[in-house]
């Protein structure tokens, strides 16, 4: 059974549609390279990442603050396109949702702080 014309017209229409949302994230997003902060919400003193670098090999390095606190950390991350998970060498592990849009990288904590950082 062929498809008629009307079931043709839809899915034509939709291409656009699929192919902006795999642009938006997922489909093969990366956050490889360097990154630097443009914005931070509520401020950069409660929850920064100043200058991020993510390696094709799965590590990473960045200047960090949370709550307050400020550290250079490295360590190992994994990114999904929608959430991003970083391992630091110290120990423990932090998860954040994360996208990217526009050549910007959008990172937001469970408490909805979000940092936006830009590629260098």
């Amino acid at each position: 059974m062929l498809p008629n014309r009307r079931t043709v017209l839809r899915i034509s229409r939709l291409w656009p549609l699929l192919a902006l949302l795999c642009t938006a994230g997922g489909c093969g997003v990366s956050i490889n390279g360097q990154w630097r902060m443009v914005r931070a919400s509520p401020n950069r003193e409660v929850f920064a990442i100043d200058h991020a670098s993510f390696s094709r090999d799965r590590s990473y390095s960045a200047t960090i603050t949370v709550d307050g606190r400020t550290a250079d950390e490295s360590g190992e991350y994994e990114f999904n396109g929608f959430q991003v998970l970083l391992r630091p060498q110290a120990g423990g592990q932090r998860r954040y949702s994360a996208s990217v849009m526009f050549g910007e990288l959008r990172i937001t904590d469970s408490q909805q702080r979000s940092v936006t950082l830009r590629r260098k």
